[in-house]
């Protein structure tokens, strides 16, 4: 525990509002946000979170989950879309309305195959199952809950107010065909998917904002909205959960939102946002502070956070804000790899690169898709190379009448076939060639005298023109057109 530490790997001020969720690709390398500027933007981890991509629409956008290279986004208007930020240029595919619903969507979350997506959209929640087609189709409504006996059995005086359904958060249980949402004022749901069957397993104690499953999904947490973090042991086929315990973990009473959770390092701690300023993490197995991520001010509230451990590299986080207005702010943090090997062995103490945080196939990737794109550019340049006009010829020809006259001596030939071009005056250079007297020194041909001869391309005789000259080095003409 105590070699647990994280550091400041970056700030992101792009967004201009309420940063509603952030999401790591499952590789680490990219990370999207999704704010109330009504802007999805996706930004390069490995390039110091540089902005890669970004998507405008009519409404602010309210979660996003990535599936492969995928991203899934839902928006105020209760629209769900699919984008292709990082795919290569010549795969790219257009953003797609996938569903539409009534109210703004809460939730997204993905089975472990990424092949079925749940869906909370005011009191409903939905199952939506991918096509072989690449088509997602609807497959369910889950009935929200029925409270009227609930509030029977509990004596609630005449005239009182139901307060409205809203689902937060749904999660895919390990029991076969089973999930569990979590309502705002209505508690915990488990729903058999077969059968339609619905039961309530814990609540409604607490106005439950978000919650997070285990990897093992043997526990789940909720963050209540004032008090803190509830713990729950998950049974399977039980018909009521048990509260294990109570993380107090106080809020501004005035922000009254929900606050994101989640499990995070296979399940051994939870990261949880605050309304004061700070993400906090929790240890799993007894429920006490472990470390805080101070992201702003202690009025800032951290309303979106991401996790990821990449194989075989730091782990990452990423908290957002969510009332800061135009200086919202994103920070990104990376494990203190170092401090961890020292914390289990004082011994080995090693150092950790940026470099090694994207794995190494995901490099292979970006080489495969430099080559692709290079051998693209190549194509493209040689397509116009051959439609080039005949007169780029003299262009063409003029290395060549370059490096015959570098090989008979002459250092800087190009003025000196400029005087020559000049004097003839007879259109494009069609040919070129250079012959050496007969006189030779020991180490080659006399380099004081070149017969040059240039034909034109204008010439139509069996003869053509051509231009013959002879120079001595540092002599007259000569020095005048090498300076």
């Amino acid at each position: 525990m105590l070699g647990l530490s994280y550091n400041l790997l970056g700030t992101i001020e792009a967004p201009c509002d309420t940063v509603n969720a952030l999401a790591f690709s499952n590789d680490g390398r990219y990370l999207a946000s999704a704010s109330n500027d009504m802007v999805v933007r996706v930004y390069d981890v490995k390039r110091h979170l540089s902005p890669t991509w970004t998507y405008h629409g009519k409404s602010p956008f309210t979660t996003v989950v990535w599936c492969k290279e995928h991203l899934f986004a839902g928006n105020g208007d209760g629209e769900i879309m699919i984008f292709y930020p990082v795919t290569h240029w010549f795969g790219k595919r257009r953003e797609q309305i996938i569903s539409e619903f009534y109210s703004p969507i809460y939730c997204l979350e993905l089975n472990r195959s990424g092949d079925q997506l749940l869906v909370c959209s005011g009191a409903r929640t939905t199952l939506l199952a991918e096509r072989k087609s690449g088509h997602w189709k609807l497959m369910y409504h889950f009935d929200s809950p029925s409270t009227f006996e609930e509030t029977a059995e509990l004596g609630e005086p005449d005239g009182f107010d139901e307060p409205q359904v809203l689902a937060t958060s749904a999660h895919f249980l390990h029991e076969k065909e089973c999930v569990v949402i979590g309502y705002l004022h209505h508690g915990l749901w488990k729903h058999q998917i077969e059968t339609g069957t619905a039961v309530l397993v814990w609540g409604p104690d607490e106005k439950i904002g978000f919650t997070a499953l285990s990897p093992d999904g043997t526990a789940l947490v909720v963050s209540n909205v004032r008090s803190g973090i509830d713990w729950l042991r998950v049974y399977a086929g039980s018909t009521r959960w048990k509260k294990i315990s109570t993380t107090l973990e106080i809020q501004d009473l005035s922000a009254n939102i929900p606050l994101p959770v989640l499990f995070i390092d296979k399940g051994k701690y939870i990261l949880m946002g605050t309304s004061k300023g700070y993400a906090i993490i929790f240890h799993a197995k007894h429920g006490k502070r472990v470390i805080s991520l101070d992201h702003g001010s202690d009025k800032t509230r951290v309303t979106a956070l991401a996790y990821v451990h990449p194989k075989n590299c730091p782990q990452l986080i990423a908290t957002g804000d969510g009332n800061c207005g135009p200086n919202t702010k994103i920070k990104v943090w990376i494990e203190d790899t170092e401090e961890k090997r020292i914390a289990a062995s004082p011994s080995g103490r090693e150092s950790s690169n940026f470099l090694q945080l994207i794995p190494e196939d995901i490099q292979v990737r970006s080489i495969v898709g430099t080559v692709y794109n290079v051998s693209a550019v190549i194509g493209v340049m040689a397509i116009i190379l051959l439609l080039l006009p005949a007169a780029w010829k003299e262009e063409l020809d003029i290395p060549i009448a370059k490096t015959l006259l570098i090989k008979h001596g002459i250092s800087k030939p190009r003025p000196f076939l400029d005087s020559i071009l000049a004097t003839l005056d007879t259109g494009p250079l069609d040919s070129f060639s250079t012959s050496s007297p007969a006189a030779s020194t020991a180490n080659g041909p006399d380099p004081t005298s070149i017969v040059l001869t240039l034909v034109s391309a204008n010439s139509v005789s069996s003869d053509p023109p051509s231009f013959t000259t002879q120079y001595s080095d540092g002599q007259g003409i000569w020095d005048r057109i090498f300076g």
